[in-house]
C-alpha cells in the first residue's frame, strides 16, 4: 500500500495541501523505506511546509534509493533553489531533465534556477527556455487569427491565494470594473482562500485547469473565444507554458511572473516598462517586448487604513 499512499500524497500536494501529504507520505515510508517516491513525495510537502532541511534529508533517502530518481533530483533542485543555492539547483535539475528527457517540470525550474545562478553560461535562462521549446514546444494546433478589436482577456495563473501573483491580479481586476472588457481566470491551482474567491467573484469567468493536461485546457480557452491570454507564471510555480504551446489565444502575453523570456515562439509578447525591460537585455527575450510608459505592476489599496511614518532618512 506504500505507493497508493505515495499518490494520495501528490493528490494533497495539487489541493495545495501540504500537511495532509505530508502526514500520508509518512505512512509510505514507513511502510516502505526504500521507496524513492514515497521520500521524494515528502521532500517536497516538507519543502512546501518551509522545513528544508528535514526536506533536504528526503530527497537525499530518496536518491540513495534510486539514484536516478527524476522526481528525487527535481525535489532537490526545488529545495536547494529555495535555500539560496541556485548553482547546485542547477546541477539537480539538469540531471533531472537527462535522466527524462520527457520531464518539462524539471526543465522549467531549470530556467527559474538559470535566472539566479553564475555558474555556466550554457545555462542562461534564455538558452535553457528555448531547450525547453525545442523539447515540448509543438502542437497541431494552429493560432486562430484575430476577428475584430480584442474584448475578451483572460489571465493564465498560477496559485491564487495568498500570492503576489494573486495580489497583482486582484488589483488588476479591481482597475476592470469600468473598461468594456470581459475577463476570464484560468488557474493552474486548487486552493480555496478569500483571496482567490474575490479573484473568483471579480472576474466574468473563472476556471480551475489543475489537473487538465495542456491540450485540454488550451481547447477550454480557444473554446471560450479568449482574444489575448496573458501569462502570469511563464515557467515558475504552476506554470503551464504547456498551454501557450498549444495557442490558446490569438495573441499570447507573458507578464508579471514570467520574470524571463518563456522562449516560445508561441508567445508573441512580453509585457513590461523601462526597469523590468531595459535596453541592454532585449537580447535575452525571444518574444517581441512591450513596455508601458508607466510601471507594470498594479497596486490595490489597503481595505484598512495605514498610518505612514517618516521615512528612516532624508537627503
Amino acid at each position: 500500500f506504500a505507493e497508493a499512499y505515495c499518490n494520495l500524497g501528490k493528490t494533497f500536494l495539487n489541493l495545495g495541501r501540504a500537511a495532509q501529504a505530508l502526514e500520508v507520505c509518512i505512512q509510505a515510508t514507513n511502510l516502505n523505506p526504500n521507496l524513492a517516491l514515497g521520500w521524494s513525495t515528502r521532500g517536497e510537502a516538507l519543502r512546501r511546509l518551509g522545513r528544508l532541511d528535514e526536506a533536504l534529508k528526503s530527497c537525499e533517502k530518496a536518491l540513495a534509493a534510486d539514484p536516478n530518481s527524476f522526481d528525487a533530483l527535481n525535489g532537490l533542485g526545488l529545495v536547494l533553489l529555495d535555500s539560496g543555492i541556485p548553482n547546485q539547483a542547477v546541477k539537480a535539475f539538469w540531471k533531472a531533465a537527462e535522466v527524462n528527457y520527457s520531464y518539462s517540470n524539471a526543465l522549467s525550474n531549470l530556467v527559474v534556477a538559470s535566472r539566479y545562478a553564475t555558474s555556466d553560461e550554457d545555462f542562461s535562462d534564455r538558452k535553457v527556455a528555448e531547450e525547453w521549446a525545442k523539447r515540448f514546444g509543438y502542437s497541431d494546433l494552429k493560432k486562430e487569427p484575430l476577428n475584430g478589436p480584442v474584448y475578451r482577456i483572460g489571465f493564465l495563473t498560477g496559485p491564487l491565494q495568498d500570492t503576489s501573483a494573486g495580489q497583482m491580479l486582484e488589483a488588476i481586476l479591481s482597475g476592470f470594473k469600468q473598461q468594456p472588457a470581459e475577463i476570464l481566470v484560468y488557474a493552474n491551482d486548487a486552493s480555496e482562500g478569500p483571496q482567490a474567491e474575490r479573484i473568483s467573484k471579480a472576474c466574468s469567468r473563472f476556471r480551475r485547469i489543475v489537473g487538465l493536461d495542456d491540450r485540454t485546457a488550451a481547447t477550454i480557452i480557444r473554446e471560450d473565444g479568449v482574444d489575448a491570454l496573458i501569462d502570469m507564471s511563464g515557467h515558475g510555480i504552476g506554470g503551464r507554458p504547456g498551454v501557450l504551446v498549444n495557442n490558446a489565444a490569438p495573441i499570447q502575453v507573458a507578464w508579471f511572473g514570467c520574470n524571463g523570456t518563456t522562449g516560445l515562439p508561441q508567445t508573441d509578447w512580453i509585457l513590461g516598462d523601462q526597469i523590468l525591460l531595459p535596453e541592454d537585455e532585449s537580447e535575452a527575450y525571444t518574444e517581441s517586448i512591450l513596455k508601458l510608459e508607466r510601471c507594470a505592476f498594479a497596486f490595490k489599496e489597503p481595505e484598512f487604513q495605514v498610518d505612514l511614518a517618516q521615512p528612516p532618512h532624508t537627503y
